[in-house]
């Protein structure tokens, strides 16, 4: 079977796709990625076969910027933040300028398969014009299901600019949607849905091969609770955020571990208070297991790990689906959230001193816990994928076809 995987160019979409494509090329399987080029080369790096298509978000907010007139979703309400860019940019300005370079790579290389994210799409329409079966791979808690259907409305022109019958939601529960997220951590589902929806564990993207080397000094961390904190690879340019974090929590009985992203240095947060570290990246498979909590923006490349081995978390979201997944780990009991008028040194202190005296939180995260563990593995979905493909015995595209013939 060969297998394309196609993300939108963000870290925090194409990196959650790696665990199933590693599992599917060790099956035997032909993978390939296609993305913007700078995500086509960690594709790469990854050790996959990478087509670059499209181009950067940069450039998609730049386009969304000449159509609305001004700075894209300026004065929205944070709960606003998700339905009004998900079918603005995404379904329209990042389908439009991605569906024609997709689709050739789609035509060129011949997937049985087409696997992308939730936002990519451009991906369910190449798919379909190539009579290839295509599946949404989930990045955390589902977007609420109105959102999606906002997304179809955007993206309908597109399909009937190629005499195409727009589908509901955009086609991204047309035949399956990988989901990575835990139940607790999930809102309403529309009954005709549920059997579309299918688990799938999430283990980290750098927790899918070799396990990465940890840095020397952690091993040498005074004996006392660890907390890590970041805000992600992408929502990470407010350093005064992490200036806010460090001077809250530098005067604490802990470890302090900052990660500001491969975008930031950090010099520039000025001096680090005696019981912190401050690092653009260290993999989160080495770090996490020795945390007693999680300081992040609510991103979903951090709080599912961080869940997945019963960690609190102190939500302090910044921007896109932040604020969903945030309200979901409240209602779970799992986390606090700072609203970003109520971020402060001395509202993070407080925050880490509730998080870490009440046991709730971490009796429920540790509940969330065992619920990841019972997901099926990557390794596992592959089976079911296998079903999907046109040559598969029992695959319903193939019966479709037999049908048509």
């Amino acid at each position: 079977m060969r297998v394309l995987f196609s993300a939108i160019p963000e870290a925090g979409h194409l990196n959650p796709l790696l665990p199933l494509a590693h599992a599917l090329a060790e099956r035997g399987h032909a993978v390939a990625f296609a993305s913007a080029p700078a995500f086509a080369r960690r594709a790469q790096d990854a050790g996959f076969a990478a087509y670059p298509v499209g181009d950067g978000l940069d450039a998609w907010f730049a386009e969304l910027a000449r159509r609305v007139g001004g700075p894209p979703g300026e004065g929205l309400a944070p709960e606003e933040i998700e339905s009004w860019f998900l079918p603005r940019l995404f379904a329209q300005v990042g389908a439009e300028r991605t569906l024609a370079p997709l689709f050739a790579v789609v035509a060129a290389w011949r997937p049985d398969l087409l696997v992308h994210d939730p936002c990519q799409f451009a991906a369910p329409l190449a798919a379909t014009l190539a009579g290839v079966p295509h599946v949404t791979h989930g990045l955390g808690p589902l977007t609420p299901v109105d959102v999606f259907e906002r997304a179809g409305e955007a993206a309908a022109p597109l399909w009937r600019a190629h005499r195409l019958q727009p589908p509901p939601y955009a086609g991204i529960f047309v035949h399956a949607y990988l989901a990575v997220s835990p139940r607790s951590l999930e809102g309403p589902l529309p009954a005709a849905l549920a059997g579309r929806v299918w688990p799938l564990r999430p283990v980290g993207y750098d927790g899918s091969g070799p396990r990465p080397e940890a840095p020397t000094w952690l091993d040498a961390l005074p004996d006392r609770p660890t907390v890590y904190a970041t805000l992600g690879t992408f929502l990470n340019t407010d350093l005064a955020v992490f200036r806010a974090i460090l001077d809250g929590l530098g005067d604490q009985d802990l470890n302090l571990i900052v990660t500001v992203g491969e975008n930031n240095d950090p010099a520039d947060l000025g001096p680090a208070p005696p019981n912190a570290r401050v690092e653009r990246y260290i993999p989160q498979s080495v770090l996490l297991d020795r945390c007693a909590a999680v300081v992040c923006h609510g991103g979903s490349g951090t709080i599912l790990p961080a869940l997945a081995r019963g960690i609190p978390l102190l939500l302090l979201p910044q921007g896109a689906d932040n604020f969903t997944n945030a309200a979901r780990c409240e209602q779970a009991g799992v986390g606090l959230t700072l609203r970003p008028g109520g971020v402060s040194a001395d509202a993070i202190r407080a925050g880490l001193r509730r998080l870490l005296a009440d046991a709730s939180y971490r009796d429920h995260a540790r509940r969330v816990a065992d619920e990841i563990a019972a997901m099926p593995l990557p390794r596992q979905v592959v089976d079911r994928l296998e079903q999907l493909a046109p040559g598969a015995p029992s695959s319903p595209i193939r019966d479709v076809q037999a049908r048509r013939r």
